[in-house]
């Protein structure tokens, strides 16, 4: 499956990421190491060094010792030019995981942590684990949420294939395109853990398929993410105007200036891409979008919206842009806005890939 970083644009050289409210239950802490690690050198494994750190620092995240019991490594990685080990931690209470919350550790060569930073909560309180009717009601919201259509026939009958998770149930997939399985879990909403359903729907086409996330108590739809997305690559890479220099008004490198830098003028690049970081090419369909990156207009800035990108159908992508005093407003050069930021999004993934975050790391191919 192909995973895919999302970007919005609202004006020619700004994107913000929205998140929700951050309430007071919830704990959102981040260290980073500047030139002195985190803890000293260690000669144990790198797990005990991520658990112990947590566990010497949870008073500063309002969190306890004992809140961390059913802390477990998620996954872990070493990055083979530099020797770091990179663990994402996970929180479970009751036996049951904390679904969209993790804390992930680095630790260097010599056992040193040399950044750390997540989410973790607090214990909720005590759960009682949901009887069949639950999980019925919560596998008929999620496919009713995929494919309303097929979702009227649908009837919920325990699969002949065991579920493949912990706290899990599976069901058979009808006319859906493979069985559903169902994983009881904590979800992290408006700040607290609420005891939730996470259906794995395929829809029809046996292609497409989606995360349900579907709360216990009420069977309303708390979060849906898609899982897969494909495209047809249709070379050769196109070209693009952007600002090499990162902006139209660029500061030269160690000179400290008393006005404004002058506008400088858009060049005119390859939209290619590293073969190794960027085996397929940055655009496919002569659009900003591919594997690495989609960027395109989601004004509302609703998470749920899968942004417009800007097409070209001949793969020319130089759009027109006027910028200086007296220049219209940026938000009417949306098309040159997206060509700039798919290229400096994309050029972080190839530079990031070259330092180490490639597929083993989660990045994204």
């Amino acid at each position: 499956m192909t995973k895919f970083f999302g970007t919005f644009t609202f004006f020619v050289f700004i994107f913000f990421v929205l998140a929700g409210d951050v309430h007071a239950q919830e704990i959102r802490t981040n260290f980073v190491s500047g030139d002195t690690p985190l803890t000293a050198p260690s000669s144990r494994a790198a797990g005990e060094i991520a658990r112990d750190y947590l566990v010497s620092t949870a008073g500063q995240m309002s969190v306890s010792a004992q809140d961390l019991d059913g802390l477990f490594v998620a996954k872990e990685y070493t990055t083979a030019h530099n020797g770091v080990t990179h663990l994402v931690l996970k929180q479970q209470f009751q036996g049951i995981e904390v679904f969209n919350a993790e804390w992930v550790t680095n630790v260097d060569r010599d056992g040193s942590i040399v950044s750390a930073g997540g989410t973790l909560y607090g214990a909720p309180p005590v759960a009682t684990f949901p009887d069949s009717i639950s999980s019925q009601r919560a596998v008929r919201a999620a496919v009713a949420e995929v494919n309303p259509r097929l979702a009227k026939e649908y009837a919920p009958f325990l699969s002949s294939k065991p579920a493949r998770h912990a706290n899990a149930v599976a069901y058979a997939a009808g006319d859906f395109g493979g069985d559903i399985e169902g994983r009881l879990v904590w979800y992290a909403m408006r700040g607290s853990l609420q005891l939730a359903w996470v259906m794995t729907v395929i829809d029809q086409d046996g292609v497409n398929s989606y995360d349900v996330a579907v709360e216990e108590a009420s069977g309303a739809i708390i979060g849906k993410q898609a899982l897969t997305s494909f495209f047809q690559f249709v070379p050769p890479s196109p070209n693009g105007l952007i600002y090499d220099k990162g902006s139209p008004q660029p500061t030269p490198a160690g000179v400290a200036v008393s006005a404004p830098p002058p506008f400088v003028d858009r060049v005119l690049v390859h939209l290619a891409g590293d073969p190794v970081a960027s085996p397929l090419g940055w655009v496919a369909n002569n659009e900003t979008a591919g594997n690495n990156v989609i960027t395109g207009e989601n004004l509302l800035g609703l998470g749920f919206l899968r942004p417009v990108p800007t097409k070209a159908p001949s793969g020319d992508f130089r759009f027109p842009l006027f910028t200086g005093p007296g220049a219209p407003d940026p938000i009417l050069f949306a098309d040159a806005s997206n060509v700039n930021l798919f290229y400096w999004v994309n050029r972080a993934h190839d530079l990031h890939y070259q330092f180490g975050f490639d597929e083993a790391a989660g990045n994204f191919q």
